[in-house]
């Protein structure tokens, strides 16, 4: 019913209202409210998304794509799959074979394709999940009732076909779908342990005492997730000079190119889709920290390269058979056989969230669209498109807006990527003005001109702006509206709400 009531506003969305509804396990939910679009003939009442607060620190949500992300994994084709038997007979990685544990790489592929069965081996850092006692052996063969793990994959291409899977559970993988799975307030994977190797992943979470690459910087054959893992480690000191050396690093091996049609970077060197996850996530690390800023250095062309990763990551992102975002699959070009799996799926949704609490997309639910306003989905693909031309069928100016969430009373900013586009300009005019509205009353509002949208430096490129909110009302209903004045051709990117 929820999803039929919704669909009137948003068609195809009601399975993620659903899953939003009941399967997130925070309460999160869909309520009903009345709504002042009674007086244009539209619905009077339609439903608000209840969100809660990330569990870790640098990772927000992404409601349009982290959540159907998140639904498909649970669901028939994705890697979170029930611990109805799991065993430990060889293991993958040569250097830690054991007598009765030998390295067999075969075996454990062999084994690993018959589930519901699991299997399980130590990680490639020697850490066994489900070992609670640190003893080179599984504990328990058959998890507690309801749990779960994350599995290497189910055998599931870009195209939904389902070859031989690996059922297969590795702590690392677990460890970092962990990290994921507190990002959006959902069911934490079964079998993790304290261990007194540390997992290379620690340093996601802010820990300052591993380095799991040090000598990342030096040697010229490190991967770039090997360089952003580093990267981490530097931010948690607050090293971040050599932080900025990773993203020089990082670029250079990805070969990040300017694209002139699209107007946003290329990573043509960059071929497994999760360096495109950690770079981001990285770059977003190094811009929040205002070291860049603090130090008279340029902050706009890492940004440039934030909004370049964001967009690349969700034009990979598949759809499955009903046309619903599914999740990622380990290579970024079509048809080369990857497959998805549990990193690339869980990366994405930190990456997608990064630097916000919450972050919407201005073409996507739960954002509305006003007609008039334009895409070019070979091009600018996300990007809602406001041109001079179009101006006189858009009436009030109206862009978008949404989203209609309720979220914890507090103190916020509403972040919102925006772009002048070469053409005709006024540049004395206003050229946007965004309110913020509780479901009561406008507690938000700014007009902005056309030097506020442009950065010095670089010609149409990307500049963030912030716009602080203080919510009182428990019982709330967010809407951002952003009206367009028509002085100048503008384009609309992610639209999100931070501390």
């Amino acid at each position: 019913m929820t999803g039929g009531l919704f669909s009137c506003w948003f068609p195809g969305v009601g399975a993620l209202l659903d899953y939003l509804n009941g399967t997130t396990g925070i309460q999160s939910g869909v309520v009903c409210v009345e709504d002042d679009r009674t007086a244009k003939g539209e619905p009077s009442r339609k439903p608000v998304l209840i969100l809660h607060l990330s569990k870790q620190s640098h990772y927000g949500q992404h409601i349009s794509r982290g959540f159907p992300a998140l639904e498909f994994s649970k669901g028939p084709l994705g890697v979170f799959r029930p611990v109805k038997q799991l065993t430990y007979e060889y293991n993958y990685y040569k250097q830690w074979a054991t007598i009765d544990h030998p390295f067999n790489f075969g075996a454990v592929l062999e084994a690993a394709s018959h589930p519901p069965d699991m299997t399980t081996a130590r990680d490639a850092e020697g850490i066994l999940l489900a070992d609670f006692n640190n003893d080179g052996e599984i504990d328990v063969c058959h998890g507690p009732e309801n749990a779960f793990a994350f599995i290497e994959h189910w055998g599931v291409n870009e195209h939904e076909h389902q070859g031989t899977p690996f059922c297969h559970a590795w702590y690392d993988d677990n460890y970092v779908a962990r990290i994921a799975m507190r990002a959006y307030c959902s069911s934490e994977p079964w079998g993790l342990h304290d261990s007194p190797v540390k997992s290379r992943f620690v340093v996601m979470e802010g820990d300052a005492t591993h380095d799991p690459y040090p000598h990342a910087l030096e040697d010229p054959a490190q991967y770039p997730d090997q360089i952003s893992l580093h990267a981490f480690y530097l931010a948690n000191n607050g090293h971040w000079g050599k932080v900025q050396l990773a993203v020089d690093a990082l670029l250079k091996k990805s070969g990040a190119k300017y694209n002139l049609v699209t107007k946003r970077f290329d990573y043509p060197d960059i071929h497994d889709f999760y360096h495109l996850c950690d770079m981001k996530m990285v770059f977003q690390r190094l811009l929040d920290a205002g070291y860049l800023k603090r130090n008279g250095k340029e902050e706009s062309l890492v940004f440039q390269h934030i909004v370049a990763l964001h967009g690349q990551i969700m034009t990979l992102q598949l759809k499955g058979k009903s046309g619903a975002f599914t999740s990622w699959k380990t290579g970024v070009k079509k048809g080369d056989g990857s497959l998805i799996n549990t990193e690339t799926t869980v990366l994405a949704m930190l990456a997608l969230g990064a630097g916000s609490l919450w972050t919407f997309e201005p073409t996507e639910y739960p954002f509305a669209p006003s007609p008039g306003f334009i895409q070019f989905p070979d091009t600018l693909p996300h990007v809602l498109c406001a041109r001079m031309y179009e101006f006189e069928k858009i009436g009030n100016g109206l862009i978008a807006q949404g989203p209609h969430v309720r979220i914890p009373t507090g103190s916020y900013s509403a972040c919102f990527n925006i772009r002048v586009v070469k053409g005709a300009q006024q540049k004395n005019m206003p050229i946007l003005t965004a309110h913020i509205f509780d479901g009561i009353s406008t507690i938000a509002v700014c007009e902005y001109s056309f030097d506020d949208l442009i950065n010095s430096r670089l010609d149409e490129s990307w500049k963030q702006l912030r716009l602080p909110f203080k919510l009182d009302v428990v019982e709330n209903v967010i809407e951002l509206r952003l009206y367009w004045h028509g002085y100048c051709d503008l384009d609309f990117g992610s639209i999100s709400i931070s501390l």
